[in-house]
């Protein structure tokens, strides 16, 4: 099994456990943790100036974005090309192909773009941190938004297993706690949230 943790910023990300291959989000290094890869799919200037000195003190293994703006911090840095994500009928499935050539999905936040990512890299486990709709400053509970973006999440993740890839949660505290089973570190399988 190709297991992988994707950490985003979200509070249940605050205690999450590195478990295979590690892809954190944006400055999910804050949490005191490293990873193997991270990612960003904003511009620089996008982010306040603590938000950027983390993401730029940070020194994973690899570096991937769509915006060459972040060369100037990650010189080794690799291009994902992103695809508007148009519904299941257009998902692609894993094929062993080099990453530039796979269709990398997008929606409206990075954590999707973090979970396409890690499938086209091989996924065939996912444990989410902080991939919350909680307290986000534009999707959060009660925001007109947040039941549209995690309605596509969740397309996402059905399209996945349907392709032989399953998701999991690192912690409770998320939109997705009664829809996504929590990771069950006792049996490398699952317990229901």
């Amino acid at each position: 099994m190709s297991l992988w943790t994707i950490i985003c910023c979200g509070d249940s990300a605050r205690n999450w456990e590195p478990r295979g291959t590690t892809l954190g989000v944006n400055d999910s290094w804050k949490f005191g943790k490293p990873t193997d890869i991270l990612l960003c799919c904003n511009r620089p200037v996008d982010f306040t100036k603590d938000r950027l000195r983390t993401i730029t003190t940070s020194t994973p293994k690899t570096f991937y974005s769509h915006k060459g703006n972040w060369a100037y911090a990650f010189p080794d840095w690799k291009k994902i090309h992103l695809h508007n994500w148009s519904g299941s009928r257009y998902f692609v499935p894993y094929m062993n192909k080099p990453i530039e050539h796979k269709m990398t999905y997008s929606s409206n936040t990075s954590s999707f773009i973090a979970l396409s990512l890690a499938y086209n890299l091989g996924a065939k486990e996912i444990i989410m941190y902080g991939i919350d709709f909680m307290n986000h400053k534009v999707y959060h509970e009660g925001a007109h938004y947040r039941d549209k973006e995690v309605q596509i999440h969740l397309d996402l993740i059905k399209c996945m297993k349907e392709h032989g890839t399953e998701v999991y949660l690192g912690a409770l505290g998320t939109a997705f706690d009664q829809t996504i089973p929590l990771y069950d570190t006792n049996k490398s399988g699952v317990t229901q949230a």
